[in-house]
Parts: structure tokens; C-alpha cells; sequence
């Protein structure tokens, strides 16, 4: 599995997906979100170990354009212009 170096550090296991998409933090930096712009999945991966929290979601019926979590990194938002959804999709364990 390929790697990136962060500044602090830390070493980002790099998840690939069929497609590119949004990427978001957590506030804590232990997780990171990403959406597959082919199949519009969201997922929730530990920024240390790389393995997913929450598996890949379904819910938005075209591409995925933004992703953000909340401050408490309980609940990760996302949002497609182009279905005029956003969605709110609790985080476990965060």
C-alpha cells in the first residue's frame, strides 16, 4: 500500500479509490474521510492504521463534492450539488 510523509510525522496510509473525491480530517487528525466520485461511497479510515471505520456509505445519487467533520468528529457531513443532498452520517467510535 503506497504512503504519503505529513508534516507532523505522521505517515498516511493512502486509500485507493476507483475515483477521485473529496478528503476530510477530523479536527483530532485520527480520521480521515474519502468519497469515490464513480460510486458516490463514503468512507471512514483510521489516519494511523489505514483501515476503515465506517464502511464505504451509500447514500448520495451523484458525485460527492465536499466533505467536512464536525468539530467533535461525531458526525461527518457530505454534499452533491448536483443531487442537492447533503448528508449526515454518524461516526463510530469517534
Amino acid at each position: 500500500m503506497p504512503h504519503v510523509l505529513l508534516t507532523r510525522g505522521l505517515v498516511l496510509p493512502v486509500v485507493e479509490t476507483a475515483g477521485n473525491g473529496p478528503l476530510a480530517f477530523s479536527a483530532d487528525g485520527r480520521l480521515f474521510a474519502t468519497a469515490d466520485s464513480f460510486s458516490n461511497d463514503v468512507t471512514v479510515s483510521d489516519v494511523r492504521t489505514g483501515r476503515t471505520v465506517k464502511k464505504p456509505a451509500k447514500g448520495h445519487r451523484a458525485q460527492v463534492d465536499a466533505a467536512a467533520f464536525s468539530v467533535d468528529g461525531h458526525t461527518l457531513t457530505t454534499v452533491s450539488g448536483e443531487d442537492g443532498t447533503a448528508k449526515f452520517w454518524t461516526v463510530p467510535g469517534a
